[in-house]
């Protein structure tokens, strides 16, 4: 043992060092940190922003999402046509058919901009039906924010295209 801790009477702690016994050669992680997997990944891909209409990287919603948001447009639907088709429930089928397309359709980051935008929407809609008690309206946009905030914390980012300069493109 190499070092000993000796506890004094009066409460202090004393450390002892034994220099017969050599100290430990330091250990080389050559583990790569998440940080830097992110920073080569950043590099080979090049920038992320729009080159010829394309940008690098795709983003993928998980298939419950896409399936709740596929239950989303049906229910609008049905809201449309039992609610003696009110310009509200219009206005809820085009956002909710916009965000469920993007859902669909996310081959473009800008994609991601509809159920931002439908996020805000839908949470000062909530508010406004909650004031002038609106209650089944009220219901209705809570589930859209509630879908449309798992929605934006579910999403992930995939590079749909790989440039490594003269050898070429994958993707």
């Amino acid at each position: 043992m190499r070092h000993l801790l000796v506890a004094e009477p009066d409460g202090t702690f004393q450390i002892g060092v034994n220099e017969s016994i050599s100290a430990p050669e330091p250990e080389i992680h050559s583990e790569r940190t998440v940080e830097s997997e992110r920073t080569v990944e950043s590099e080979v891909t090049g920038t992320s922003g729009v080159t010829d209409g394309q940008s690098d990287f795709k983003v993928v919603h998980h298939e419950l999402v896409v399936m709740s948001w596929n239950i989303l447009s049906i229910i609008s639907l049905f809201k449309f046509y039992f609610c003696f088709f009110r310009e509200i429930d219009l206005a809820d089928i085009v956002i909710v058919s916009l965000t469920t397309y993007s859902v669909h359709h996310s081959e473009n980051g800008l994609m991601l901009a509809i159920p931002i935008v439908h996020t805000f929407l839908s949470a000062v809609a909530l508010m406004i039906f909650l004031n002038v008690n609106l209650w089944w309206d009220a219901i209705y946009q809570c589930i859209c924010t509630i879908l449309l905030y798992s929605t934006l914390a579910t999403y992930k980012t995939t590079p749909s295209q790989l440039s490594f300069g003269a050898l070429g493109t994958l993707g």
